[in-house]
């Protein structure tokens, strides 16, 4: 199984939870907003993924779960490609 990180850099306000929760996946930026390290531009949504294995799920899911404006996003990718959103569920993040 894998995963994948989702982040809405545009909409983060810079509380680095994430970062210090998991510093493998996250940065800090001069313009005060958290990086995904590796994170790669989705043009489509405007959003950076990063796929992790299933040995990173617990971190990357923490880094999510710590994000006081819910911009970080963790979906489960099945073996059949299915995409299935873990969390947060509530939460449907739009490209802005």
């Amino acid at each position: 199984m894998k995963y994948k990180i989702v982040y809405d850099r545009n909409n983060c306000i810079g509380s680095f939870a994430c970062v210090v929760v998991a510093p493998k996946f996250w940065g800090v930026n001069e313009d005060n907003r958290a990086d995904l390290k590796a994170g790669i531009l989705n043009k489509e949504t405007g959003f950076y993924e990063l796929m992790v294995e299933a040995e990173d799920y617990k971190i990357a899911l923490e880094s999510a779960e710590v994000c006081p404006v819910n911009v970080i996003m963790i979906e489960e990718i099945g073996d059949n490609g299915e995409i299935k959103r873990i969390y947060p569920e509530e939460i449907k993040l739009e490209k802005k």
